[in-house]
């Protein structure tokens, strides 16, 4: 059994790492709190992050990837309200499984859509998450889930999103990742690569 960890052949806990796309072709930005977090305090990631449950202190255990998606986007996001979680989620996909060399954690990269436009999320997350603002998410934007938009990021340039000016070195460890496997699956691998290097020799 993948989450009965004492049996199990995982040499860790299983992570899953979930881009959010909005309505309008939009991706949900999270920014980690500053404070009592041991991984990457105050970075910017276009994912959040949810430990797949084996036991029953926090919620019913997890029996797949979209059970552990289901519990973070209510946990973190609020994102669960008086509807039922289907209609705000239309679609989640599983698009990448790695390990982490360094800690052995099996991370999972997941994308799923929300129904819900981002004041929405916004309201969710200031009045109904759980463990959300404040406790591990400090903010929240929306980007625009484009090549031209994402590209900056990708080379390493600061960009301001909204009114919000983002350094170059204030992203997850890992965002680049995430930002480009979301790229990949929205425009397909090579059409992403050939527009970065346009991007690229463009803005040299």
């Amino acid at each position: 059994d993948i989450l009965d960890f004492e049996r199990s052949c995982l040499p860790n806990i299983v992570c899953l790492h979930v881009i959010v796309a909005l309505p309008e072709d939009k991706l949900l930005l999270t920014q980690r709190v500053k404070k009592n977090l041991d991984w990457e305090p105050g970075r910017w990631s276009p994912s959040f992050e949810e430990q797949m449950n084996s036991g029953r202190s926090v919620r019913p255990p997890d029996i797949d990837f979209f059970d552990t998606i289901k519990a973070a986007l209510s946990e973190e996001l609020g994102c669960e309200d008086a509807r039922d979680i289907e209609s705000i989620v239309t679609d989640t996909r599983v698009l990448s499984l790695t390990m982490d060399s360094n800690a052995l954690i099996l991370d999972v990269m997941a994308i799923t859509r929300l129904s819900l436009p981002f004041a929405d999320v916004l309201n969710h997350w200031e009045l109904l998450a759980r463990d959300g603002r404040l406790v591990e998410l400090r903010r929240l934007l929306q980007v625009d889930w484009t090549i031209e938009a994402v590209a900056p990021i990708l080379f390493g340039r600061a960009v301001v999103i909204g009114d919000t000016p983002i350094g170059a070195d204030e992203w997850n460890m890992t965002a680049r990742m995430r930002f480009l496997v979301a790229l990949f699956h929205r425009f397909g691998t090579m059409e992403t690569i050939a527009e970065l290097r346009k991007w690229k020799a463009k803005n040299a």
